[in-house]
């Protein structure tokens, strides 16, 4: 009853507000409006992190005209995983809480979203996308991801394997990442019994919402993760030009990250964190298309070269145009990756 009461004193202030002050972006419906602040409610930062992980255990039904296929990944890739990890964070370990590597279950749970009949196997390029879901690392699962993985899977024509890494707190950094790297290990060399043989490394694309910035359900919130965003898509095409001040004195001359990388940057106008997973809009369609050409791209379906580096603002009826000034003010941060004193 208490639910019910909530739910129904949250649509009619929505409603009102929506109505009289208008919405918080001028291109959002009522509906759209309704949804992100259900949302927004659902994940309020007075609920305890359990609260949250509770409140968003429930399953969400994915779209028509995709199949789920659910599997367990053996704790076999995830020991494989952790030699890798070793290597790589050796320079971290003192501050690491060795934890991470104590198992506490015996594997991971995955599902396959994928189009009925898409005669994957029999393909030369089997595009395949490994999806982490979003959610601040702390809440969420591959099922309350299902509307995305659905319209991914559809859309670009491509088998979409999604994971329940392990969350945060109760699994310390790097849990995740050992999981999502075990995940990718698995693709390249499945068990017998996988159904597929193994995936070729350039068929293989990574894609995700949200968690690594955290979720940024306020509004006001957007411009910060923004910033960082647009920042890092522009380091990585040009990491000479904006190598920031603590690659000085002669660091980045050791850095692994030199070689740049050929970087799509798009920003959706007026569109919230996470919108592809909230709002039914043209910004919607478009990025979901968008993701498509992409994936046909670096997976070489289109057998053309990659156009260079773009960055672009896409406004609200679905047309391109150059980042505005106020997108470029944040490629002049003079104190990137300066620890404070």
């Amino acid at each position: 009853m208490t639910d019910f009461l909530k739910s129904s004193s949250l649509l009619i202030s929505t409603t009102i507000k929506h109505y009289l002050n208008g919405p918080p972006r001028p291109s959002w419906d009522l509906k759209n409006h309704l949804t992100f602040a259900k949302f927004a409610s659902s994940s309020n930062r007075t609920k305890t992190i359990e609260q949250l992980q509770s409140v968003n255990s429930v399953p969400v039904p994915s779209k028509t005209g995709v199949i789920i296929n659910e599997l367990k990944i053996n704790n076999e890739y995830r020991n494989e995983a952790q030699v890798h990890l070793d290597k790589i964070l050796k320079p971290y370990e003192h501050v690491l809480d060795p934890e991470w590597k104590n198992l506490k279950d015996d594997g991971i749970f995955a599902e396959w979203v994928q189009v009925p009949n898409d005669e994957w196997e029999k393909r030369e390029v089997r595009k395949t996308i490994l999806f982490l879901h979003g959610g601040a690392y702390i809440f969420l699962h591959k099922e309350s991801h299902r509307p995305i993985t659905s319209s991914l899977a559809k859309i670009a024509n491509a088998r979409v394997l999604v994971i329940n890494y392990r969350l945060a707190p109760q699994n310390q950094f790097p849990a995740a990442l050992h999981d999502a790297l075990a995940a990718y290990l698995y693709l390249l060399n499945p068990p017998k019994d996988a159904g597929f043989e193994p995936l070729n490394p350039k068929n293989i694309v990574f894609a995700g919402d949200s968690a690594g910035g955290g979720l940024s359900l306020a509004l006001g919130d957007d411009e910060r993760l923004l910033d960082e965003v647009i920042y890092f898509a522009h380091r990585s095409a040009e990491p000479t030009k904006y190598k920031g001040p603590s690659y000085n004195a002669g660091k980045f001359e050791k850095s692994p990250f030199q070689t740049p990388t050929n970087t799509t940057l798009e920003i959706y106008e007026e569109m919230p964190h996470d919108f592809q997973m909230l709002m039914e809009h043209v910004c919607t369609t478009k990025s979901y298309e968008r993701m498509a050409e992409f994936i046909n791209r670096v997976t070489n379906i289109l057998n053309e070269p990659l156009p260079p580096s773009s960055y672009n603002c896409v406004n609200v009826k679905g047309e391109f145009g150059p980042l505005k000034e106020r997108h470029e003010k944040c490629l002049n941060w003079d104190k990137i990756g300066i620890v404070p004193s």
